[in-house]
Order: C-alpha cells, then structure tokens, then sequence
C-alpha cells in the first residue's frame, strides 16, 4: 500500500486549508450583499421591523463568526470588498460600523416609544447590569456588546428629550466594540471612560425622567 510521503501530505493539508479558506470568503462575498439587500428593503418599507431585526442580527452574528474564522479586521473586510468590487455601503455600515441591526440603534417607527413604567425599569436595569458587569472585570468585546446593544434597545423605547445625549455614548462603544475581535478587551484607560460614559448617562436618564 503506497504511503503519502511527507511533501506530498503538506501539499494536500495546504490545499484544504485553502479550499476551506475559498469557501469562507465565499460566504462572506453572499453575507454582505444579502445584508445590503435587507437594508434597502428595510429602508423603504418593504419588510417590517419585527422581520427585519431578528434576521439582522443573524447576519452580524454570521459575519462576526466568518471574520473571527479568516482572522479578518474590518480593514481587512474593506479591503475584500474593494478588491472584488462589492459596492455596499448600507452593508458596510451596518457589518462594520454600528455592529447592531437599525432599530437598535434608532427608535423604530411602530408607536413603541412610551413613558411607561415597564420601559424605564428595563432601562435602568440595563445600565445597572452594564455597569455592575465592568466593575467586575467583564471587558472583552462579546461581554460588552450585547450588554449595550440591549440597553441601546430600551433607551429607544422611552420618550426622552432631544438634548438627552445618553444614546450616542453607547452608540459610540458600541462602534469602538463592534471594530474589535471578540476576545479583545478594553485597556483600563478605555474601561474608566466606558464607565464614566455610563455613569453620565444614567445619571442624564434620571434627571430627563424626573
């Protein structure tokens, strides 16, 4: 029986290694422009938000998933799409960006936006679990962003005042978190900050609340 000799079993390994690695960016080439069709679809009403966020956030998971497989950085995506002409800004923003499907991070249209006791406790409780989860050390990437996508999802459900700028500091974490691998952390610097960021905008909450 004729065994492989050692070249020819490095040739084969290199060959599925690549032949992986061609189907992967395969998939990532059909992700972003089925993201970018969800959005224009979104955009002009064409699917209703409560369709279109669950299957948003399937796809940032998705993509979050491919480009922890190829060890892509969002230039590395930029650069992928450049190179075989992927036009989609939408996609780009949505993939690259924000991290969050649209009405994360705006307030959906749908007569959502109460002052109700039920929306603010889910709020405070959000901010609360947020920050309680930093000062116990939780500040890698994947503990933090579902933690503020979920209370960028409730400060969207309360009727706040147009100067309340609690929305676009976690907004602006959520598009530093969403440029990192998931495994990455915040350096200490970084973590008192998002604290800070936090701490203001809770405190903004209650004072635009009371």
């Amino acid at each position: 029986m004729a065994s492989l000799s050692s070249v020819d079993l490095s040739s084969l390994v290199e060959s599925v290694a690549d032949r992986e690695k061609l189907d992967h960016l395969s998939e990532l080439y059909s992700l972003i422009i089925v993201v970018d069709q969800l959005e224009k679809a979104y955009v002009s009403d064409a699917i209703p938000a409560e369709e279109y966020t669950p299957l948003c956030s399937k796809f940032i998971g998705q993509y979050k998933m491919l480009q922890g497989i190829l060890h892509f950085t969002n230039e590395d995506v930029i650069r992928f799409m450049r190179e075989y002409k992927l036009e989609c800004r939408a996609a780009a923003n949505r993939l690259l960006t924000t991290g969050v499907p649209a009405t994360t991070e705006h307030a959906a249209v749908d007569g959502s936006k109460l002052r109700d006791k039920k929306h603010i406790f889910e709020t405070v409780q959000f901010f609360i679990t947020a920050m309680d989860s930093i000062r116990l050390g939780m500040v890698a990437c994947d503990q933090l962003h579902p933690l503020l996508a979920d209370l960028m999802t409730a400060l969207n459900k309360v009727d706040l005042p147009p100067e309340y700028d609690g929305k676009a500091r976690v907004a602006k974490w959520l598009q530093i978190l969403n440029g990192m691998h998931a495994k990455d952390e915040l350096n200490p610097d970084q973590t008192r900050e998002l604290n800070f960021d936090l701490d203001t905008a809770f405190q903004a909450l209650h004072n635009a609340l009371s």
